[in-house]
């Protein structure tokens, strides 16, 4: 069109028309040129819409979440989420492992910090420390147990009782002043106590519980905190059982072992809280509806019916030795088991505590006559230098473990119409003797027959069946 307007121009001012070839011609060179501009503006274009497509091809949802499709290593539950947020602030550090627990992790660089939580499908309840290789601090400065714990002598009395009921609690006694102290567990919260069975352990300040469950399950062990403020004290679950728990035992320097119905025996690691070694109990011809399990420093000792074998720690629990029954013990079901300093004692329905060398596995005889009236043993115990025994009939007896000389015997009080008060569990102290039935704890003073104290409720509820009890001391 300028070319046109130009021929137009000249035409006018001289008058004539010249022709256009020279104009016509020149102007098709300029036209690579422009052609070549164009298609490098059109392939720039066409460059950044492309980048600007791909970025705007990203995942749906919420930019910060990313998911993560695998599953749980520990229970095959659903995939974890991450969530990364911007805050400013301090650093925390602080994990909970194990199987059926919760993790979080937070980690804060001076401009932002990344959570991340991870949360499988079959976790129940709180945890609320972090294991000993992360550091505890505050309140729950002693790492023990594979978690961190608040020190006994800052929260609990020189010396407690644990009284474990069928009730599913777990009751605190001051035993130096026979004072209620307080409940372990939470009845209805998110840690809420499922306990059949119960032991205590220390390790150095740090005090632990440890619960088997019963009733409808889950059938997990629960490790507890007793010095920490009620809804904190669960700190460690250990999942695996399929039946009721209905035997524990801690032995220092090795961990915690459990027996349930599902027949199963389980050496765990503290701090993974999962399996370390399993036995599998045999259950032809026993009739015993409760597995036993006890241990030292060596070995663990599983009693199932009237078979009781030993297993090493050192080759992983593999290797089996059976103890073997005394003449005229062979059909009477091991139901109580201890082992202690002189040797491995095993109750029985019976009424005989029978004694074996721990190390030889010698048969070394019956113990005392205090329970040869043939009432089933109930419980046993032992503590520091005696062998604690209860029956049916309601007798307690305290036993040099030495020689299974008779120290001293005790009667639960009888209920109304004078019969004996079945006793289920026993403790020892230092100074004391405690025994526990149905809505009952007594306690008695080493060599006195005469009870000290009992309890028959806490807060105007009854105890129900005592299971369990154990002693800590400082």
């Amino acid at each position: 069109q300028e070319l046109v307007n130009c021929w137009l121009h000249r035409a006018a001012m001289h008058g004539s028309f010249q022709p256009l070839e020279i104009e016509v011609a020149e102007a098709p060179r300029a036209r690579p040129e422009r052609r070549s501009n164009a298609v490098l503006i059109g392939a720039v274009v066409f460059v950044v819409l492309l980048v600007a497509a791909f970025f705007l091809a990203g995942p749906s949802g919420d930019k910060g979440v990313a998911t993560d499709d695998t599953t749980s290593p520990t229970t095959g539950g659903p995939p974890a989420t991450q969530t990364t947020t911007v805050v400013a602030s301090t650093s925390v550090d602080g994990t909970t492992a194990g199987a059926g627990s919760t993790t979080s992790r937070t980690t804060t660089s001076t401009t932002t910090t990344t959570t991340t939580t991870t949360t499988t499908s079959t976790t129940r309840s709180t945890e609320t420390s972090s294991p000993s290789g992360s550091g505890c601090t505050g309140d729950a400065s002693q790492a023990a147990f594979g978690a961190c714990f608040v020190p006994s002598t800052s929260k609990l009395p020189r010396s407690v009782l644990f009284v474990g009921v069928s009730a599913s609690s777990l009751h605190m006694f001051d035993v130096d002043n026979n004072e209620y102290v307080g409940e372990v567990g939470d009845l209805d919260g998110p840690g809420m106590l499922r306990q059949h069975v119960m032991t205590a352990a220390a390790d150095g300040d740090a005090w632990a519980v440890f619960t088997g469950a019963g009733g409808s399950g889950p059938f997990d062990v629960q490790m507890w905190d007793p010095a920490r403020s009620q809804g904190q004290q669960l700190v460690g679950t250990f999942q695996g059982h399929t039946a009721e728990v209905v035997s524990l035992a801690f032995v220092t320097g090795r961990g915690l072992l459990s027996a349930a119905k599902d027949l199963k025996v389980v050496w765990w690691d503290g701090k993974s809280r999962s399996a370390q070694a399993t036995i599998a109990l045999d259950a032809a011809g026993n009739t015993a509806a409760h597995p036993l399990v006890a241990g030292n420093a060596q070995h663990v000792f599983a009693a199932f019916g009237t078979k009781i074998q030993r297993r090493s720690f050192d080759d992983g629990l593999r290797r089996q030795q059976v103890l073997e029954m005394p003449p005229g013990n062979e059909d009477h079901a091991v139901t109580a088991m201890a082992v202690g300093d002189a040797g491995v004692y095993a109750g029985t329905a019976g009424g005989a505590v029978l004694r074996w060398d721990a190390t030889t596995l010698a048969y070394l005889g019956a113990v005392g006559d205090a329970t040869a009236a043939g009432h089933t043993i109930m419980a046993l115990t032992v503590s520091g230098p005696m062998i604690i025994v209860a029956a049916m009939n309601g007798e307690a007896s305290a036993l040099t473990e030495d020689l299974g000389e008779a120290m001293a015997t005790y009667q639960a009080t009888k209920k109304d119409g004078g019969h004996p008060s079945v006793i289920h569990a026993v403790a020892g102290s230092e100074a004391s003797l405690w025994v526990g039935g149905l809505n009952f704890v007594e306690r008695f003073e080493h060599g006195d027959p005469v009870p000290r104290a009992r309890f028959v409720d806490v807060n105007g509820k009854p105890f129900h069946v005592v299971t369990s009890m154990a002693v800590l001391e400082r």
